[in-house]
């Protein structure tokens, strides 16, 4: 019930791509979280990442950060837990859609996937074992888009796949 009816905190708007990240230490000694995307009631600000947390069963909401500045939406997208943090793309006029992490209080750029301001695109977030993988766009040649797998470990590494007969 208390999940359901976000107007009533008067905050958010419709919020978008719900993620729970329970029992991970990113929210506390309570360990109950979700972050998700979401823009102000009053229309101010595009979609940012915003959190849920409770103390207790009291709820709280917070937006974590303005990651796009003015009324722009930096639209995070695929919410992603690896390595203490939660994973996402979003998008800025300085760097493009990128990959950026979150500790549950700030937001940081984690990976210029294509350096400069266009966009790496990340998408398809997923943890295997230790390494957290995506698509992603990580070179422009001769005008055509290298769309690689891409092996982040907090550094970047890339696997190329061509589709047959390329």
């Amino acid at each position: 019930p208390i999940l359901t009816d976000f107007e009533k905190w008067r905050t958010l708007s419709v919020p978008i791509t719900l993620s729970y990240f329970g029992d991970t230490g990113l929210f506390g000694s309570d360990g109950v979280g979700f972050i998700f995307s979401a823009r102000n009631s009053d229309s101010s600000g595009g979609l940012e990442p915003w959190k849920l947390t409770f103390s207790g069963t009291t709820p709280s909401v917070s937006r974590i950060a303005n990651v796009r500045s003015g009324d722009d939406s930096s639209d995070p997208q695929d919410f992603t837990l690896y390595n203490g943090r939660v994973y996402f793309s979003a998008e800025t006029d300085d760097f493009g859609r990128e990959l950026y992490s979150t500790d549950g209080n700030s937001v940081i750029l984690s990976m210029d996937v294509l350096r400069g301001t266009g966009s790496g695109n990340p998408f398809d977030l997923t943890v295997v074992g230790s390494t957290l993988y995506f698509i992603g766009v990580t070179d422009i040649v001769g005008g055509n888009r290298q769309v690689e797998i891409v092996a982040f470990t907090g550094t970047q590494s890339t696997i190329s796949v061509n589709a047959p007969g390329s």
